[in-house]
Parts: structure tokens; sequence; C-alpha cells
């Protein structure tokens, strides 16, 4: 049986953070995605936009709401983050949480053509599968992009493609 380590996860918020207005359905997607079994969440991090949470508060916080999931801040803002600063809050995180923070990155499976935006779930099984399987992915961050409500496409992505995904890699 072939030994594919993949992370599926869920990006809480749009591509320069989560909103503080929504603070509490950043909570809920992080329980759902927790519940659900997804390997990881993840917040960007760009301090300079007012109306967003801070991704290492937002983050240590769903941290401590949840207890399986693993946390990920995206886009790191060093010039408001030194590095000594950024090291200690990730070791208290890790040490809060019992070691569920990364500051890792995924590796980059996007080919010249773009990103892959599918239709049916049998197509995103598909073509996660074969990313996968025949150009070796290693982690999927799902962002939800049109109208769809975030916690049913949250659900769809968590309980239906994942676990296709995880059984197709496995076969």
């Amino acid at each position: 049986m072939p030994d594919h380590n993949v992370l599926f996860g869920a990006s809480l918020g749009q591509w320069n953070g989560a909103d503080a207005a929504d603070a509490a359905g950043r909570i809920r997607l992080a329980t759902q995605a927790d519940r659900d079994g997804l390997d990881l969440f993840t917040v960007a991090d760009h301090p300079y936009f007012g109306d967003k949470l801070d991704a290492y508060a937002l983050t240590g916080f769903l941290l401590g709401q949840t207890e399986r999931i693993t946390g990920m801040v995206t886009v790191t803002n060093l010039p408001s983050r030194p590095a000594p600063v950024l090291a200690r809050t990730l070791t208290s995180l890790s040490a809060l949480s019992g070691g569920r923070i990364t500051s890792e990155p995924l590796a980059a499976t996007r080919g010249e053509e773009g990103r892959w935006i599918g239709g049916s779930a049998r197509q995103w099984v598909d073509e996660l599968t074969s990313a996968v399987l025949d150009h070796h992915a290693a982690g999927f961050i799902y962002r939800s992009t049109d109208d769809t409500p975030a916690d049913e496409a949250l659900a769809r992505w968590a309980t239906e493609i994942v676990p296709a995904v995880r059984e197709a890699i496995t076969r």
C-alpha cells in the first residue's frame, strides 16, 4: 500500500486575513473543520488591514477551541513580526496547543496553468488524486471562492471530497 502523507485543510479567511466582523464565523468553521477530520486550518497574516483579526491571536484562540486540528499562519508579515518575537510566539503556541502549530509551508502544487477550479465532487477527487499520485502533491487548502455558504462548502470538502481522495491514494 502506498504511503502518502498528504494534508488537507481549510483557509479560515480571505487572501488578506479573517474579517473581525465575523469572528464567530471563524470559530464555527475551525471547530467544524476539527470535527470533520481536516488536518489543518490556515489564516493569512496581513496586520496592516485594520478590519482583520490578528492572525496569531486568532490561531491561538482557535487552537484552544479545537482538539486535533493543526493551525498555520500563512504570509507572515516579517517587518511587523521580528524573528525573535515570531519564534517566541510559535514556541508558545506549540507548548499551549500540544504541538498543533506549524510554520512549515506546504509544497507548491500549481503548475503554469494556474489553479484548478473544479465542478463536481468526482472532478475534485480525480484531480486531487492525480496531483498526489502523479505529481507528489503534499497538501491542499480549501478556500471558498463562490457564493456557497462557508459552512456548507467546508462540510462538502471535509466530509465528501477529502475522504474520497484519502481512500483513492491508499489503493
